[in-house]
């Protein structure tokens, strides 16, 4: 979406003068946006599985984010200010990516980390993805028995 917006942006503001976006800035955005976005997540994943042990599964998850989403969102109001540094330089292609980063950035603290993701949890821990919440990293779905080992017939003794 970063990116899209980025040339959006860029396209509206040189009209006519655009060329397309730096051949960096795709590559750049993408692995320094999943860098980012991964360490972010690890970080608020641990957090939650040390709730979830406390306090279950979906009060876990609200605590954990109580206690680590202001921390996130301001590590990533920091980069993202960071990266706005960028639109200050005389290279275009710079620019472009301070901007697609800085976009990606703010995007990923106030929508995917505070909304996205703790829905997602909560969804699967309630077992709305069906057959698939096993393969999408639900450890038990909710209505489903677990499996019980089978049961030997009982031998027979006629005399």
């Amino acid at each position: 979406m970063a990116l899209g917006v980025t040339v959006a942006f860029y396209w509206i503001k040189d009209g006519e003068n655009f060329g397309g976006l730096d051949w960096k800035v795709p590559m750049f955005l993408f692995t320094i946006l999943i860098a980012i976005g991964e360490d972010y997540n690890i970080f608020l994943m641990t957090r939650i599985e040390e709730e979830q042990e406390r306090h279950g599964p979906i009060e876990g998850i609200r605590i954990a984010m109580l206690r680590t989403g202001t921390i996130i969102s301001s590590c990533g109001i920091i980069m993202a200010g960071t990266f706005f540094s960028l639109q200050f330089g005389t290279l275009v292609g710079l620019q472009q990516l301070g901007f697609a980063l800085t976009f990606g950035v703010l995007l990923d603290t106030f929508v995917v980390r505070p909304l996205l993701v703790p829905a997602y949890l909560i969804l699967l821990h309630q077992g709305r993805f069906g057959v698939l919440s096993r393969f999408l990293g639900a450890s038990e779905v909710p209505g489903r028995k677990k499996d019980r080992p089978a049961s030997r017939p009982k031998a027979r003794m006629d005399v």
